[in-house]
């Protein structure tokens, strides 16, 4: 009995409702397990009061526990007993806190609780301040690099396979899934609508992909793109479900996309990622070699000019768009995004596909990007005291931003040669 639990890290996800951070934090999750040899006890909290989740719109990733990997440990039994027990604790949780928000008494009302495993998933050592020399011990850009065992059960497999051959995809066919964020969302603001893209800005990246003789699938949510090409549009057929968006991504020959969550699922299963409109700047850099990033310009509006990279860099933390409302506030007061035209994003999907077909060689210009990457990120986290708060939370975000400087992702070439002159 104790060598069974020695031999396993129980990992219970804090937040499953939104899929990026899920995604991130489970493929963190295993790499943890694959480094220290062991498996991953990964239950889904089984959470009471049903009618409160459907309320309070908790809706969970399930279709992500039914996942298989050589490091998840699989034992119906035993993770349904752990996942009523926790989700019970939870149920009671939000019960309580629903009730303190309708009264006022406890604001904001926050969903994250009751996650375990998750402190040392960046912060490796579990150090309470940050240290470079903590990340440098362990190999990120080697990891970063490697694909996790991750597949779908036979049942699954076949089921999905033939949804895929009713949406018009053959065995011998070759895809693309395509994913657009949009304003659907609903009324966020400017702290996240800046983050949206239009829809027909992809056409001729649509028309480019069916030329070559492969097919785009658009993921997403079932609304109209108005978009005037040949795509299969998945997410308004019946066939549209949370495993079958798992299957999508993990089958696609790439995937692209622009920033939001779902991009994390991509990074998740190893597939090749061309991430457009990409807007942050401290999470800089994709996982792996194949990996592509084009990102959205930066307009100072004093001078109307658009920032090189150098430029970007050189500023204060608050250019990373997506870091709180705070800094996202302060640049807004300064700075303008513009998205990525069309024939950015034809360019980029061409110089992807290229180089999936034959791996370009690393330049001078990427090794001059990722410099200023790695001193001004890393200056970033020294001057900023955001990174060195009591809250735990803070000095992971820390580790965080600083691991991913070593992640093998780059940036298009011909943004490259524009931007760092």
């Amino acid at each position: 009995m104790f060598n069974f639990f020695r031999n396993k890290i129980l990992f219970i996800m804090d937040y499953d409702v939104n899929i990026g951070n899920f995604s991130e934090k489970l493929l963190h999750a295993l790499y943890k397990a694959k480094r220290n040899n062991k498996q991953l006890i990964f239950p889904r909290k089984r959470i009471c009061f049903k009618f409160l989740l459907k309320r309070l719109r908790y809706n969970q990733l399930i279709s992500f526990y039914e996942l298989e990997s050589p490091y998840i440990y699989k034992n119906k039994f035993f993770n349904l007993i752990l996942g009523v027990i926790f989700g019970c604790i939870f149920g009671i949780y939000l019960l309580i806190k629903s009730i303190l928000y309708i009264l006022y008494i406890s604001r904001p009302f926050k969903y994250s609780y009751l996650g375990v495993g998750h402190k040392d998933l960046f912060n490796i050592e579990s150090l309470k301040t940050f240290s470079q020399d903590s990340v440098n011990k362990t190999h990120w850009s080697k990891l970063y690099e490697e694909k996790i065992d991750l597949d779908f059960s036979r049942e699954t497999q076949l089921s999905c396979l033939d949804n895929l051959n009713t949406l018009g995809i053959q065995e011998n066919d070759w895809f693309v899934c395509l994913h657009i964020r949009t304003s659907h969302f609903g009324n966020e603001g400017t702290n996240a609508s800046f983050r949206n893209s239009t829809p027909k800005n992809y056409e001729k990246t649509i028309k480019y992909i069916n030329e070559l003789g492969g097919k785009v699938v658009r993921l997403g949510d079932p609304i109209k793109m108005n978009i005037n090409e040949d795509f299969i549009d998945y997410p308004n057929t019946i066939y549209k479900s949370g495993l079958m968006d798992l299957f999508l991504i993990k089958q696609c020959r790439f995937y692209i996309g622009t920033n939001s969550g779902i991009l994390d699922t991509a990074f998740l299963f190893g597939t090749p990622v061309l991430a457009v409109n990409y807007s942050d700047f401290g999470l800089v850099k994709a996982y792996k070699s194949s990996d592509r990033t084009l990102f959205v310009n930066i307009q100072d509006k004093q001078t109307n000019k658009l920032l090189t990279f150098n430029e970007i860099f050189e500023k204060p933390m608050y250019i990373n768009t997506n870091i709180n409302d705070f800094y996202l506030n302060k640049f807004f007061e300064k700075f303008n995004l513009i998205e990525n035209t069309e024939e950015e994003i034809l360019l980029a999907v061409k110089e992807m596909y290229s180089n999936l077909k034959q791996p370009a060689k690393r330049t001078i210009l990427d090794d001059k990007f990722d410099k200023i990457v790695e001193t001004n990120i890393l200056r970033w986290i020294e001057e900023e005291k955001l990174f060195f708060s009591e809250n735990w939370t803070n000095v992971e975000l820390a580790y965080r931003y600083a691991n991913r400087i070593n992640a093998n992702g780059r940036v298009c070439l011909f943004q490259l040669e524009k931007n760092l002159r």
